[in-house]
């Protein structure tokens, strides 16, 4: 580690952190340092032991062998509430809140303030509105939290981890959910911890934000780190070669030569919430993305075709036949699929098995008088498993055990077995690493290759730019614009994203 770096009170030192699971080196003696008032990065692929390593300082794992050293006394935590009692919290991508409960009680939940043994409500309250008043957040502490949106939501989260006044704060993965004005927002939030003697650690494999917020960034791969610095040392292009061993050049597959003219699918739908009516086509061999600002009806659209969503009127074409979609069965009977937007609660069985999962959706096909076929099953997920290089230690391991981009490869793996004539994807590189984001991007050029009509909805602009043969632009309901080739461009996507004209107000068709 760079002397340097070594330049103010360091509040957390780890030292030689290993960490076994059953046929797994997960952390590799790791030596980790954290100063007060000081944004350390951490970056890597997914199964490179960031994940792990900050959950054995949040008390849910123990480690093997290793010291965690907090303001120069050693401690061994056995759980989170014992982690938390001495300055540890921790901002989780897959937020922890209970959704029927109010604002205030999840921010407090646990920890009640009371008079005598009753709950003191109105000191709940009155503390919650100081804690949220702290972070810039105007929210009603009595409102419910299961209706606000994703961005909202996060705030609270944090909230709940201040009210313990903690001197170590983790976040994970915080941004995977939030538009770049929410972004924006976290980013002066933690600015302002920083400013209050905090030592934060944040976690992204967002490396623009990584590069943006950090004072030093450490890289791990393979349970080991690969180098600690100060965030001037590093370039994006630095950054991802220490993970991965490739430039961000190399990242993208090249784009079709060629566009067959044949439509391999089309919509027609129109959108009650914003009173438009949207049509679209995919032709052979392309890859359509679908951009504009976050909450443009992008995702309403996309849920559509899979019979979801708000669209009315849903009439689609594929292989020369008009099919009505109301639902998703008549979607998948039709050979539409969907990757949701939150694979943890629409795209995975937490709680089921790797096969369980991938089999899911064809199970019938695999039926013989009632009867499923075992043994074709397992040949199926193995070959699954196999072409999407998903990590696991056998197909009966629980899925809730998987890393963020395995389980994404899941949820790829359990669609790719129906043999799908559209794949529709909101978000699908969210929250995994470069590695496994460059395997998605090589398996969509892939399947557009093989005339599956390949539609992507991602808040990326660079993934837009560079993956998609053709991008439609929305605004509040509209397509406003349609580009192609050379006019991919940064410049023109947000232009149209603010542009009010819709281009396809006529009938092309």
């Amino acid at each position: 580690m760079n002397a340097a770096i070594l330049d103010k009170k360091t509040v957390l030192k780890m030292e030689g952190i290993t960490k076994y699971f059953p046929g797994t080196l997960a952390v590799d003696n790791v030596n980790f340092m954290c100063n007060k008032g000081e944004v350390h990065g951490l970056v890597g692929e997914n199964g490179a032991g960031k994940s792990t390593l900050m959950k054995i300082l949040g008390g849910i794992y123990l480690p093997d062998k290793g010291k965690i050293i907090i303001n120069n006394r050693e401690k061994r935590f056995h759980n989170y509430a014992e982690a938390r009692k001495f300055g540890i919290g921790i901002v989780y991508q897959e937020l922890s809140l209970l959704p029927d409960l109010s604002v205030a009680e999840n921010i407090f939940m646990g920890i009640w303030a009371k008079k005598g043994r009753i709950i003191d409500w109105n000191e709940i309250i009155k503390k919650s509105k100081e804690v949220l008043a702290e972070i810039d957040i105007k929210l009603d502490p009595e409102e419910i939290v299961g209706p606000l949106p994703v961005a909202l939501k996060q705030m609270v989260e944090i909230a709940k981890v201040l009210t313990q006044n903690p001197e170590i704060i983790i976040f994970d993965e915080p941004t995977a959910s939030l538009s770049s004005q929410e972004v924006s927002r976290l980013f002066n939030i933690i600015k302002k911890l920083k400013e209050n003697n905090k030592a934060i650690i944040f976690i992204s494999h967002r490396l623009k934000e990584v590069l943006n917020i950090a004072d030093v960034i450490t890289v791990m791969k393979d349970g080991k780190v690969v180098i600690t610095e100060k965030k001037d040392y590093f370039t994006e292009d630095k950054l991802i070669l220490s993970m991965v061993g490739r430039e961000f050049s190399q990242i993208f597959p090249n784009k079709a030569t060629s566009i067959d003219n044949k439509i391999a699918f089309s919509f027609h739908g129109f959108s009650e919430k914003y009173r438009s009516e949207v049509k679209l086509s995919v032709f052979r061999g392309e890859v359509l993305g679908i951009g504009g600002l976050r909450g443009q009806g992008q995702i309403e659209l996309l849920q559509s075709i899979f019979g979801l969503g708000k669209e009315t009127k849903v009439k689609v074409m594929l292989s020369d036949r008009l099919y009505t979609i109301k639902n998703p069965f008549q979607a998948i009977k039709s050979g539409i699929t969907l990757i949701p937007e939150d694979r943890n609660t629409e795209g995975v069985f937490l709680i089921l098995s790797v096969l369980q999962n991938i089999a899911a959706s064809t199970v019938d096909e695999r039926k013989n008088f009632g009867l499923i076929d075992r043994r074709r099953e397992k040949e199926e997920v193995t070959s699954i498993t196999n072409k999407l290089s998903i990590k696991i230690i056998s197909l009966n391991q629980i899925a809730n055990s998987l890393s963020g981009g395995n389980l994404q490869k899941l949820v790829l793996g359990k669609w790719l077995l129906t043999n799908p004539l559209v794949m529709v994807m909101l978000e699908p590189t969210k929250g995994v690493d470069i590695g496994t984001k460059q395997q998605i991007y090589k398996l969509i050029r892939e399947l557009a290759e093989k005339g599956v009509a390949v539609i992507i909805h991602t808040s990326e602009m660079i993934e837009l730019i560079g993956m998609c043969d053709r991008v439609l632009v929305m605004n509040k309901g509209f397509i406003t614009a349609d580009l192609k080739g050379k006019e991919i461009t940064e410049e023109k996507i947000m232009k149209a994203s603010i542009s009010y004209v819709n281009i396809l107000s006529e009938d092309k068709e």
